[in-house]
C-alpha cells in the first residue's frame, strides 16, 4: 500500500512536469487593441472569436477605446459579456451607467472617473503632438486648416448632393487634399500669406481646443466622419510616398544588419497583423 502511494505521487509529479514543460513551450500570445472611439468596439468581435477558438491571451495592451475593452477583458470579462455590455440592447447607456449596474455604485463611479481621466490624458498628448507639428510651420498649419472646410464639403456632398457615393466623395476629397498640400507649400514661401498661419504653441492650443468643441457639437456626418477619410488618405499617402522614395533613392542604411538581441534575449516579436489587430507571438 505504501509503495502504491509512492508510485502514485511520482506519477503525478511526472505528469505535472510534462504539463509545465508543455506550458513553457507554448508561445506567449499578446493582443494589441487600437483606439478609434466607437470603432474600437469592433475589438469585441475579435475577442469573441478568440474565446470560441480557446486561444489563451497572455498579454493585452491597448489605446483609447482599445484600452477600455482590453482592461475589461483582462479583468475577467469574456467576449460575449463585453458584447452584452456595449450592445445597444442596453438602451444606449453610457459606460459609467453600465459599469454601475455590473459591478456596483463604487466600482462604476471609479470606472467612469478612470475612463474620463484616461481620455483627458490621451487627448492632451495628442493635442501636444499636433501643436508641436504646426508650431511656426505655415505649411503644416494651412494644410491642416484646409482639411476642415474640405471635410465639411465632403460631408454635405455625401449627405445631400450624392448620397451614399463614398468612393466618389473620397476621391474628390483626396484630390482637394493634394491641392491643399500644394497650396500649403506656396503659402509657406509667400511673405504676404505665411504670417496668417505662423503661430506659436499657445495660440494653436486654443485653436485645437475650439476645434475639439466644434467637432463634438456638430453632427458626425458633417465633420468627423469625412475628416476620418481625409486622415486615412494622409497617412496612407505618406507611407506610400516614403516607400517609393526609399526604393527610388536607395539611401545608405547606417543601422547594422545584426543587433545585440540576436542571441534571443531581447524584445524580438513575430507579428501577425489582421486589420488593426496584432497577435504578438513572443
Amino acid at each position: 500500500m505504501h509503495m502504491k502511494k509512492i508510485f502514485l505521487f511520482v506519477s503525478l509529479l511526472f505528469l505535472t512536469q510534462i504539463s509545465l514543460g508543455q506550458e513553457n513551450a507554448r508561445p506567449k500570445i499578446g493582443l494589441v487593441l487600437s483606439g478609434g472611439g466607437a470603432k474600437g468596439l469592433a475589438h469585441i468581435g475579435v475577442l469573441k472569436v478568440i474565446d470560441s477558438l480557446g486561444i489563451q491571451v497572455d498579454y493585452i495592451a491597448g489605446t483609447s477605446m482599445g484600452a477600455v475593452v482590453g482592461g475589461l477583458y483582462a479583468s475577467g470579462y469574456t467576449g460575449n459579456q463585453l458584447d452584452s455590455i456595449f450592445s445597444m440592447r442596453r438602451n444606449g447607456k453610457s459606460l459609467g451607467q453600465m459599469a454601475r449596474e455590473e459591478i456596483g455604485a463604487i466600482g462604476g463611479t471609479a470606472s467612469l472617473i478612470g475612463t474620463f481621466l484616461i481620455m483627458v490624458i490621451l487627448i492632451a498628448v495628442l493635442g501636444l503632438v499636433v501643436v508641436n507639428a504646426m508650431k511656426h510651420s505655415p505649411w503644416a498649419t494651412s494644410t491642416v486648416a484646409a482639411t476642415i472646410p474640405i471635410a465639411i464639403f465632403i460631408g454635405i456632398y455625401l449627405r445631400s448632393i450624392r448620397s451614399g457615393r463614398v468612393l466618389e466623395a473620397s476621391l474628390i476629397g483626396f484630390g482637394l487634399l493634394l491641392l491643399a498640400v500644394f497650396a500649403g507649400g506656396m503659402i509657406d514661401h509667400s511673405q504676404t500669406l505665411r504670417i496668417y498661419f505662423d503661430h506659436d504653441s499657445l495660440t494653436l492650443a486654443w485653436v485645437v481646443i475650439f476645434y475639439g468643441f466644434a467637432a463634438a457639437v456638430l453632427p458626425v456626418w458633417l465633420l468627423l466622419a469625412p475628416r476620418d477619410y481625409l486622415s486615412t488618405f494622409v497617412k496612407l499617402g505618406t507611407v506610400i510616398v516614403l516607400a517609393v522614395a526609399i526604393m527610388t533613392l536607395q539611401p545608405e542604411i547606417k543601422m547594422p544588419a545584426l543587433t545585440q538581441f540576436t542571441n534571443g534575449t531581447g524584445p524580438i516579436f513575430l507579428v501577425s497583423c489582421l486589420d488593426f489587430y496584432s497577435l504578438l507571438l513572443v
